[in-house]
């Protein structure tokens, strides 16, 4: 028999999915994926990729993609493509681009799904991610729970 908390249907997870794609024509950049401090994916990327993973709903969540060992030339590309980034079917890139930073060896710091430099695409949501959503999409702010002091 089950007892109450056994009936519940109450996922508190929330589904973050990261596609990347690899232009390789000259040669396999490395790429680094970090959600939340956990290592999604390191190595070298040679087309498309798609990674996922759950994160607690009330946890900010911190997406890390980084590229290195690109080499550069003038007549061939090696760059990583951000496809989508996508939180509990909300899709972060390429309507919300501009929230996230990217901090690469060049120095060009304009939004960007594009990671054609060596460095870092960051996106922090400092906040359970409901409550920023709610927030930047401009339907007001969700309510924190409080507690209840008795005298």
């Amino acid at each position: 028999m089950k007892n109450f908390s056994d009936l519940l249907d109450t996922d508190s997870r929330i589904n973050v999915k990261v596609c990347l794609f690899a232009i390789t024509n000259n040669g396999y950049p490395c790429c680094k994926v970090i959600i939340n401090n956990l290592t999604q994916y390191d190595g070298p990327i040679a087309g498309s990729m798609t990674l996922e993973c759950a994160v607690e709903l009330i946890d900010p969540i911190k997406i890390e993609i980084m590229m290195s060992d690109k080499n550069y030339s003038a007549e061939k590309e090696t760059a990583i493509l951000i496809d989508s980034v996508n939180i509990d079917g909300f899709e972060i890139v390429p309507n919300w681009t501009h929230l996230a930073h990217y901090d690469n060896e060049k120095f060009i710091n304009e939004p960007t799904s594009y990671l054609g430099f060596n460095g870092t695409w960051l996106l922090a949501i400092n906040e359970p991610f409901y409550r920023w959503q709610h927030r930047i999409t401009g339907q007001g702010w969700l309510l924190e729970p409080t507690h209840n002091i008795s005298s």
